[in-house]
């Protein structure tokens, strides 16, 4: 209004694709409309305005906090301070096409709903311009309000250099607005209990859980989506599939509301290969003869040694060797001289 200092805070929080609407930051109230929950913008605070270039009005959607500026020693996020737009934030959709940014999916601390009560911590709001009545959800906000101590959401995305095709890359909100992904360890569905970051969608009002864990706190990958919402596209260490026969991280991709049908187990016996089915192994058969000296046999050490060969030990093993020739000689000088005494004594 003229005469009236806006007090615009540094940087444009979002623009549309088209240039149509514009989403800033100021201080000083430049409207009487209340937001979409009834709240008023205040004089020195930060209030987030959405422009609108078909009404040249201006629309009030909510007072900010403090913590939601971008700050030097932070990851670059936050809804004012100079990213800019894709790079803060916040996501106008549609981008594409007609690319009018009426819904604006962004991450703020401030509580801007009933159902947020969680003192300031970081939550995902989904803001619908008209031509219908205005609406601002929260997205990430536990249904009934937190049953213990609220933790922080977060959204891995809008990390590259800023150009035309930039808003493709890393996509966390689906071009028409109706799916949303994020990361947090809040439990916000039954059965999440482990306090630990996991996938979560917002699809068309319903808020899942996305299967698998994080493959490392504070560096996890997604969940992306595809231009359309469809298909969410997620980092894991979770085997979420037979043929994931390890726990390092791995890519999957997965349809919103119907997945992809596992690939059949390939049959190991390939046809034309003349396979046979398998049958328990034979019984251990019995051990050779050990006592039975023939052809073929090799003679136990326990057998006497042939004739013409003697036992002898030596080095603590017992073999045959031929006998002393000798003492064969001795024997055989021995018989004929007893046979020769013997001639005598007859005589």
């Amino acid at each position: 209004e003229a005469g009236k200092e806006a007090k615009v805070f540094n940087g444009v929080t979002a623009i549309s694709g088209d240039g149509s609407r514009v989403y800033f930051v100021a201080q000083g109230v430049l409207t009487d409309e209340a937001s979409p929950t009834g709240a008023t913008p205040q004089t020195n605070k930060p209030n987030l305005y959405m422009w609108d270039e078909e009404s040249g009005a201006t629309a009030f959607l909510g007072k900010l906090v403090a913590a939601d500026a971008i700050k030097s020693n932070v990851r670059g996020i936050g809804l004012w301070g100079g990213q800019g737009t894709w790079r803060n934030n916040a996501y106008p959709v549609p981008v594409t096409g007609a690319g009018s940014g009426r819904i604006l999916p962004f991450l703020s601390k401030a509580e801007l709903t009933a159902a947020d009560a969680d003192g300031e911590h970081l939550d995902v709001y989904r803001y619908q311009a008209g031509p219908d009545t205005p609406t601002l959800t929260c997205i990430s906000c536990r249904p009934g309000g937190p049953d213990s101590e609220p933790l922080d959401v977060d959204i891995h995305s809008q990390t590259g250099p800023g150009r035309t095709d930039f808003a493709e890359e890393r996509r966390w909100v689906s071009e028409d607005g109706e799916t949303v992904g994020f990361l947090t360890p809040e439990g916000l569905v039954p059965g999440d209990v482990n306090e630990a970051d996991d996938f979560y969608l917002w699809h068309e009002g319903e808020l899942v859980r996305v299967p698998g864990k994080p493959f490392a706190t504070g560096d996890s990958d997604g969940p992306f989506l595809s231009h359309d919402g469809s298909v969410v596209a997620f980092t894991t260490s979770s085997a979420l599939l037979p043929q994931d026969g390890d726990t390092v991280a791995d890519v999957y991709v997965a349809r919103v509301g119907g997945g992809y049908p596992n690939p059949a187990v390939s049959d190991p016996c390939e046809v034309g290969r003349n396979c046979q089915p398998s049958e328990s192994p034979p019984a251990t058969p019995n051990p050779a003869s050990s006592t039975f000296n023939g052809p073929g046999n090799v003679t136990p050490k326990s057998q006497a040694c042939p004739p013409k060969k003697r036992k002898v030990r030596r080095k603590g093993k017992v073999r045959c060797v031929p006998k002393h020739p000798r003492k064969s000689a001795s024997k055989e000088h021995k018989r004929a001289r007893h046979a020769n005494a013997d001639r005598r004594n007859t005589k």
